[in-house]
């Protein structure tokens, strides 16, 4: 895959590079990422009897309910995957069981839809010839093991560090994990 000139000399030009996940390292094989919601409920339905009527609006209000109730206890929106579906048990009446199955299923589909960005593993694997270090810094829900595997699994291998927003509950989009980058790199 052709990498062009002028992004060759920036990479060149740096001592260190960080990428982000979804949509930069990582593509997800749908139309929008809420669509993994969809299928999850289908599947819940389908191969354990679970029907969750408006699951996909459901699951989106449970995080924007977890990540207001993480603000307001904790100082941060940061919130992970366990956190959300404690979310769903405790206001939205959905039984302890049923959410680990639903977690279950949106970790196996999160996983079957992503795919490798051709044009980024390239740049990827051209900072790695070029000895460049490189950092992994991404704002997810999704627990760094199983991204960890995500990320391995496209042949994303020999990186020097992850932040993810919900381990060091700092984030990308209001800046506060960028001293902790520069602190890493």
């Amino acid at each position: 895959m052709q990498i062009p000139s002028e992004l060759k000399k920036s990479i060149d030009a740096s001592m260190f590079v960080s990428f982000d996940i979804f949509d930069t390292l990582i593509l997800r094989n749908v139309y929008h990422f809420n669509d993994v919601f969809v299928v999850v409920a289908e599947a819940a339905r389908r191969s354990y009897g679970l029907d969750c009527p408006d699951f996909l609006n459901r699951r989106v209000a449970a995080e924007m309910r977890a990540r207001k109730i993480r603000e307001s206890s904790a100082g941060t929106r940061e919130v992970d995957l366990d956190q959300i579906y404690e979310v769903f048990v405790e206001h939205d009446g959905l039984s302890s069981a049923d959410a680990e199955v639903l977690k279950k299923l949106e970790l196996e589909f999160e996983r079957r839809f992503c795919c490798v960005n051709p044009f980024m593993h390239a740049v990827y694997d051209y900072c790695r010839k070029k000895g460049k270090r490189i950092g992994i810094v991404s704002d997810m829900y999704l627990p760094q093991p199983f991204l960890e595997n995500v990320l391995k699994a496209a042949g994303y291998e020999g990186y020097e560090f992850f932040l993810l927003s919900n381990a060091c509950v700092k984030r990308k989009r209001d800046g506060s994990i960028f001293p902790l980058l520069i602190e890493k790199a």
